[in-house]
C-alpha cells in the first residue's frame, strides 16, 4: 500500500481547527497581557515611592553641621492648606561633591500632578546658578516632624536658634501607593567651614 499524504480538504480541515485554537487562546491571553502592564504600572509606582525615602536616608547619613552661624544645618517649614505642604532643608556634604549643598525636598503644585521635588545648591557660594532639579513622586500630601530631646514631634525646626539638631525627622507622604511613613533618626558630622 503507499501513502499518497493529505487531502486539500484535510488540510483546510486541520488550518481551521487550528485558528479556532489561536483565536480561543489568544481572547485568553489578552487580559493577561493587560494585567501584567497593571502589575508594571504599579511596580513602577512602587519603586518611585521607595525612591524618596532611600535619598531622604542617603541625604540625611550625609547631614553636617558647621560652625558658621549664617548656614543653617536643617529647617523644617509647615506649610498650611488643605493638604500637607512642609518643606526641609538640609546642609549635606554629598559623597561625590567635596563642598557642603543645601538640600531643599517641597511639594511642586505648580505643574497637573503635584511632585515631591528635591533641590540642590552650592551652600557656601552665592554663583545665581539654578538648583538641579529632581521630581522624585507625585503625592498629594508631603509633611515632616521633627523630634526633640524629650521625644515630642514638632511641625518645625530650626537648627540656628538652638544649635540643636534633632533626635530623628519623620516622614509622611500621600501618593499613588498610598500612606507612606519613614522615621530617619539623625547622626551629625560637624565640619569647620567658613
Amino acid at each position: 500500500m503507499i501513502s499518497r499524504g493529505f487531502t486539500l480538504l484535510e488540510m483546510l480541515a486541520a488550518l481551521a481547527v487550528f485558528a479556532v485554537i489561536a483565536a480561543v487562546l489568544s481572547t485568553m491571553t489578552l487580559g493577561a497581557g493587560e494585567g501584567f502592564a497593571d502589575l508594571k504600572t504599579s511596580r513602577d509606582s512602587y519603586a518611585r515611592t521607595f525612591a524618596l525615602g532611600r535619598q531622604m536616608r542617603m541625604d540625611i547619613s550625609a547631614l553636617s553641621f558647621t560652625a558658621n552661624r549664617n548656614v543653617e544645618t536643617l529647617i523644617l517649614e509647615h506649610g498650611y492648606g488643605m493638604d500637607e505642604r512642609d518643606a526641609l532643608w538640609l546642609l549635606v556634604r554629598e559623597p561625590d561633591h567635596p563642598d557642603l549643598s543645601l538640600i531643599h525636598y517641597w511639594l511642586d503644585e505648580s505643574g497637573d500632578v503635584p511632585l515631591v521635588v528635591r533641590e540642590v545648591l552650592p551652600a557656601l557660594a552665592d554663583d545665581g546658578s539654578p538648583p538641579l532639579r529632581w521630581e522624585i513622586v507625585t503625592a498629594k500630601s508631603f509633611s515632616l516632624e521633627a523630634m526633640d530631646d524629650q521625644g515630642t514631634w514638632r511641625r518645625e525646626w530650626t537648627s540656628g536658634e538652638s544649635g540643636l539638631i534633632p533626635r530623628a525627622l519623620r516622614l509622611v507622604w500621600v501618593g499613588d501607593a498610598g500612606k507612606r511613613e519613614q522615621i530617619f533618626p539623625l547622626f551629625i558630622e560637624t565640619v569647620n567651614a567658613s
